[in-house]
């Protein structure tokens, strides 16, 4: 495995937020145009009418619906929304005033599911309507005329029967405009195989046989990542010994000791995400690689020599450690020091054996044969950076 290409993102507490315009039917005119946008504002106001591009403010919108005879509750004795006013009134506030520059933004139809952020806090106006292609040979008849924009900057697509758990039944909601933030892990756990709160590091496995699960594998499954979090532990102070590799083996540590946990939607396919709690008192860009590692080599998606190699191809290392085989403080990385990826190449490779031992015996690669296990590798470069989202490599320091 390219431990290049794996990453650790950061969830940095933007809100999420998923917008559909007519079903689905605009989602290729959002790319194309890199923007969202929604339709309902013009029903009632048309700027090109207006001396000025300044958004109307909420309650110019609010006298805007109240005007058509068709939003407001005929029953009441005070001129008020009825359920279709408040809904109308509701979407368009949630476009213009909770939307933020950096928050993702999540869209669909019924194939498929995009994800981006948010490039502009402030909505604007525009009349140019939207092509479905930037291809002049495959432009659509229909083009997207909604006129309330905001720009943003979409990554990848996924297939939407590729989705499993509470993300599956948050989408079939109706509404334009649906906060998601509550379901920010699930989102992430889509984009990326490893991302953070700065407390925790998620993993996110996909398991992708379609054939009934053999219970006897998938409690192994979950029995080798469990250990993950102790062997990141004695990994990051030096050296894994013999015995400690045992007492794992053989189930002898008291299972109080084991912080992982998980959340699995799997039904053959489907995910599991997993979370690790992050040792007190180390540098968290330090830890975050370590854990990873390891929940990668348990996983059977890696190996210990390769991530070795990848790390520390000069293997020259030697320095990090006292005659004691113990890691020399005065090394260890530091706010993002450069040798995080040379000192954990090291930690691999004078532990190879041991963990090569430990992976034959707890049988992870029958295990991601027989589950057909493989973790998200969408291309989310376009997201990351000055788009907002936050990533570590783990064969390269922080961007």
């Amino acid at each position: 495995m390219d431990l290049s290409s794996v990453k650790i993102a950061k969830y940095s507490g933007q809100r999420i937020w998923m917008v559909r315009a007519h079903e689905g039917k605009f989602l290729r005119h959002f790319k194309n145009g890199s923007v969202v946008t929604i339709g309902h504002l013009d029903k009632f106001y048309n700027h090109t009418e207006s001396s000025t591009l300044d958004i109307p403010t909420d309650e110019s919108i609010r006298g805007l619906i109240l005007s058509n005879a068709d939003f407001v509750d005929t029953k009441s004795k005070i001129r008020k929304f009825n359920g279709k006013g408040r809904n109308c009134f509701h979407q368009i506030s949630h476009f213009i005033n909770d939307i933020k520059k950096g928050d993702i933004v999540v869209s669909l139809d019924n194939t498929k599911v995009m994800i981006g952020v948010c490039q502009s806090t402030k909505a604007h106006f525009s009349s140019r309507p939207i092509a479905s292609s930037a291809d002049p040979k495959e432009l659509s008849t229909v083009k997207l005329k909604h006129r309330l924009r905001k720009k943003v900057e979409w990554g990848p697509t996924i297939q939407r029967d590729k989705i499993s758990g509470l993300l599956k039944e948050t989408f079939q909601s109706r509404h334009t405009v649906t906060n998601l933030t509550d379901h920010w892990k699930d989102v992430f756990g889509l984009l990326y195989p490893f991302f953070s709160d700065e407390k925790n590091l998620y993993f996110s496995t996909h398991i992708g046989t379609r054939a009934d699960i053999n219970g006897k594998i998938i409690s192994r499954f979950f029995d080798n990542l469990s250990s993950a979090q102790l062997v990141a532990e004695k990994l990051m102070l030096g050296v894994i010994t013999d015995d400690f590799i045992d007492r794992i083996l053989n189930d002898e540590i008291d299972w109080d000791e084991f912080d992982l946990t998980a959340k699995a939607f799997f039904k053959s396919p489907g995910d599991v995400f997993n979370k690790i709690p992050l040792p007190k008192g180390s540098d968290e860009g330090f830890s975050l690689k370590v854990l990873a590692l390891v929940l990668l080599l348990l996983s059977g998606q890696s190996n210990a020599d390769d991530a070795a190699q990848q790390l520390d191809p000069s293997g020259n290392s030697a320095l990090l450690y006292t005659p004691s085989d113990m890691i020399d403080e005065r090394y260890l990385p530091r706010n993002g020091a450069d040798n995080v990826d040379r000192l954990l190449g090291e930690l691999a490779r004078k532990n190879s054996q041991r963990l090569e031992r430990m992976k034959k015996a707890q049988k992870t690669a029958k295990i991601k044969t027989k589950l057909k296990l493989s973790i998200p590798s969408h291309e989310t470069s376009s997201l990351e950076g000055k788009a907002g989202i936050k990533v570590t490599r783990i064969s390269s320091n922080e961007e």
